[in-house]
């Protein structure tokens, strides 16, 4: 379970970059 501070919008910007990546990193394989 992740703990997001959500008044850090920037942060859940980076964070749903990164999960997008890593899912496209995943279906690579």
């Amino acid at each position: 379970m992740f703990i997001i501070n959500i008044n850090k919008v920037g942060d859940i910007k980076v964070f749903k970059k990164a999960l997008v990546i890593a899912l496209m990193g995943v279906s690579s394989f």
